[in-house]
Formats: C-alpha cells, sequence, structure tokens
C-alpha cells in the first residue's frame, strides 16, 4: 500500500513540474545566448552557451547580442518579447530601443573562394547559414515562427543606446515563448559616459549594386528604393561609394547633390564615375589595349592619346563644376569642401597586364589634371586652402585589388625609384587576408599607406 502510495504521488508532482524562470531548457525547447560575432549553421549542435545576455557599450551606440533557440521537438509558434533595461536608480533604456530580428537560413552547398587560378578551401561545412535578419513581426506574420525538432533558430537582437541614457549598469529580461511555453532571458548592458560622435571619420566604401535591386526586391521595387537601401546603410554607420541612382542622371545634377552628400556628417565619401567624363573607351588608356592590338602602331597610338585627352579634359571639367558649386554655396556653408568625400573608382580588381597599365596611366593623368587645375585657379585656392589639401591628398582613386605590384601604386624614373611628379598611385583597399601574410606583401602595403 505505501508503495503504491508512492507511485501516485510521484505521478501527481511530476504532472505539476513548470520550467523555471530563466532555465534555458524546457519541454519545448533550449535557449542560449550568443554574441553577435558566432555563426551556428541552423542543424549543428551547439557547444556550451551562456543563458544570458551581456552588452556593454558608448551612449549612441548600438549593441547586438543573439538568442539561439533549439527546438527538443517541433514547435508551431515561436514568440519573443522584449522589455525595457532599469540601472534601479529610476533611469530607463525604454523597450523600443530593442529590436528584434529572426535569422533566416540560407542553403550554402560548397563554401569556398575561389582566388584566380588558386582554389584556397576553408574548414567550413555546408548547410544551412544564417543571413538575412528579418522583423520579428513580419517573421510571425508570414506564419514562419515555427520550428523542426532538432533545428536552431537565431533571434537577433539590437539594442540602441540613447545618447542621453545615463551611465550605469541596466538589468532586464527577455522572453522567448515557444508554443507558449516561457523562457526568461536575463540581459545586462554596462552604458559607458562617452558618445558616440554623430561624424563618421572612417571612409568606407562599399558598393550597392543598384543594377540587381530590381531583382531581389521585384514588386517592391520603385523610384525610391535606391534612397531606401542607401539612407538604411547610413543609419548604420555605413557609407556607400554607390549614391542612388537617380541623383546622378547627369554630371550637373550629381554636382548639386554632392553638397547634400558633402555636408552629412555620416558619409564619408561618394564614388565618381568615369563615364562621367565623356571618355570613348577607357581601356584605350591603355596602349597595350586588346582592341588595339592589331591595329598599326600609328592609329594605336591615336586611339590611346585621344583616350587621355578625354580623361584629362574630363578631370577638368568636372573638377571645374565641382569648384563653382563649392563657391556658389560657401556663403550659406562656409566650411564646405566637395573634394575631401570625393574618389574614383576607375578599375575593379585589374589583372596584370592592360589593366593594371591603364589603371596607372588614369591616375597618371588624374594627378597632372589635379595640379594643372589648382595653377590655374591658384587665386581661388590661395584663399580656400583646405579645398586645395582635400583636392590634393583626399580625393583619390579607389581600387580593390589583391595584386600588390607596386608599379600600379606609382609610376617609376627609369631608375626604379617612385615618380611621385608624374602620379602619386591609387589607394590599396581590399587586399585578401591571405597575401598580408607575405613579408614582401607588407611591405608594398605599409609604403602605399604612407604615400596616402
Amino acid at each position: 500500500m505505501k508503495k503504491l502510495l508512492s507511485m501516485v504521488l510521484v505521478t501527481i508532482a511530476s504532472a505539476f513540474v513548470f520550467p523555471a524562470a530563466g532555465c534555458s531548457c524546457n519541454r519545448t525547447a533550449t535557449v542560449r545566448c550568443a554574441l553577435s560575432t558566432e555563426t551556428f549553421l541552423q542543424d549543428a549542435d551547439l557547444p556550451d552557451l551562456p543563458e544570458k545576455i551581456s552588452l556593454a557599450g558608448i551612449r549612441g551606440e548600438t549593441e547586438s547580442a543573439q538568442v539561439i533557440i533549439t527546438a527538443e521537438k517541433d514547435i508551431s509558434r515561436i514568440d519573443f518579447v522584449r522589455s525595457s533595461l532599469s540601472d534601479g536608480n529610476g533611469n530607463v533604456i525604454p523597450a523600443d530601443c530593442v529590436k528584434v530580428y529572426a535569422e533566416k537560413y540560407v542553403e550554402i552547398e560548397e563554401p569556398f573562394i575561389n582566388s584566380g587560378a588558386t582554389k584556397i578551401t576553408f574548414p567550413a561545412l555546408a548547410g544551412f547559414y544564417p543571413d538575412a535578419l528579418l522583423p520579428f513581426d513580419l517573421y510571425v506574420s508570414h506564419g514562419e515562427n515555427n520550428l523542426k525538432k532538432g533545428l536552431n533558430q537565431g533571434v537577433w537582437i539590437d539594442v540602441e543606446i540613447p545618447a542621453d541614457a545615463k551611465e550605469g549598469v541596466y538589468t532586464g529580461k527577455f522572453t522567448a515563448l515557444t508554443d507558449g511555453i516561457e523562457t526568461e532571458v536575463p540581459v545586462t548592458l554596462k552604458v559607458y559616459g562617452a558618445v558616440m560622435p554623430e561624424e563618421v571619420h572612417s571612409r568606407s566604401a562599399m558598393n550597392i549594386w543598384h543594377t540587381q535591386l530590381e531583382y531581389g526586391e521585384k514588386s517592391n521595387y520603385d523610384e525610391n528604393t535606391h534612397q531606401i537601401y542607401y539612407d538604411y546603410l547610413l543609419s548604420k554607420r555605413l557609407c556607400s561609394a554607390c549614391v542612388p541612382m537617380e541623383k546622378q542622371k547627369t554630371l550637373d545634377e550629381y554636382v548639386d547633390y554632392m553638397v547634400t552628400l558633402a555636408l552629412d556628417k555620416r558619409v564619408t565619401c561618394y564614388k565618381i564615375w568615369t563615364n562621367d567624363l565623356g571618355i570613348t573607351d577607357t581601356t584605350h588608356l591603355s596602349i597595350n589595349a586588346p582592341s588595339l592590338l592589331d591595329l598599326p602602331m600609328e592609329q594605336r597610338q591615336a586611339k590611346h592619346d585621344l583616350a587621355c585627352e578625354q580623361a584629362y579634359n574630363g578631370i577638368t571639367t568636372l573638377l571645374t563644376k565641382m569648384l563653382d558649386k563649392n563657391l556658389e554655396k560657401n556663403e550659406e556653408y562656409p566650411d564646405l569642401d566637395l573634394f575631401k568625400k570625393a574618389i574614383f573608382h576607375f578599375e575593379d580588381e585589374p589583372s596584370r597586364g592592360f589593366r593594371t597599365e591603364r589603371t596607372r596611366k588614369f591616375n597618371e593623368i588624374f594627378a597632372k589634371a589635379k595640379r594643372d587645375f589648382i595653377s590655374e585657379n591658384e587665386d581661388v585656392f590661395s584663399q580656400y586652402p583646405y579645398l586645395k589639401d582635400s583636392l590634393l591628398y583626399s580625393f583619390r582613386d579607389i581600387t580593390p585589388t589583391d595584386i600588390l605590384d607596386s608599379s600600379l601604386f606609382v609610376s617609376e624614373k627609369e631608375d626604379g625609384t617612385p615618380d611621385y611628379e608624374k602620379g602619386d598611385g591609387v589607394t590599396l583597399w581590399c587586399v585578401h587576408c591571405y597575401k598580408v601574410e607575405s613579408s614582401a606583401a607588407r611591405r608594398i602595403i605599409r609604403r602605399t599607406i604612407l604615400v596616402v
């Protein structure tokens, strides 16, 4: 009889066992936290991860973390509840400052990097990787907030620290719900007294492939799409060198828009396209271009000379329009500088041969055009010396390349020494990491940085 009673009591007790608040494992899912820099495949067996979020940042900064939900059985509905954070002294970071996203998984079948003739493989697994971030409310409204047993679902958390937040340690709890079962996620945020400046100083030059947006956006694509993408990146302190296409239909329209870009403290650069320069064929800036090789040398030389002349005249026209616009707006904006953030992106990843040669030639012409322009407008630049400095030292050609050939950067004299009077070279950008393993490569990069 006692044995039977014990079994009945155990059965009753089991029926009323609930997961404790803050417990990372319930009968539906395991909930753990990860750094924003960590990546886990959707079907990965996760390592030991913390059960709480710990962040630290300065005022005006956004700090991020992940909550990883692993299904212990099929889950029909996932929800996530954010909350405000408090320092215990009456100071609060509102829940509205917490942005929640669902991580969308994309299948990668063959992870590798292919660089030219060299195939460099990494110990990466094929599978579903977290990629796009979908606002959590859309994730729910689209009916995607379900999860099969054994799979992971990442939840991305952005905490936007107000610029006027008080320094201190803030705590709170977020809640993950899996089929109605709650798992609390403790959160700690340490806020330092420094304030993120409004002005961005890092001159990032990432691209937006505007021509590809239509394919991705489909029915959502309209005349505002390019501007929306551009502004969104700026809101994340990332500046695309490619400004919205609608702003650069003509060179005059683009120069007008440069005023807005130059005054925006979040903008660090804007790209000027060589098709604005009126060059019939930029390939002919190399006398060894494939399209010229079958011609008699006299014709080759004539086409090369024409391309060089057009490049010089196009650059001079551009500089004239920019200076005139700067002077026109100077009284309204005394610190306006249209040259400081301007860049060319003449060649993308030039290979050795005629592409490297024409990149170097363009920069020789660019350097000469700048110096001649300054000389011809000496009176103006003497009144605005900061414009002269920006034109000489900030307005450069950015060349993404993994070719570390010193001749790409600056022309050489007959004795092999750099000829800085002929051309001041390009700014190196996007060298593949493995290249930097070479001491010779590091010397070239160091020399280039010093030149810049």
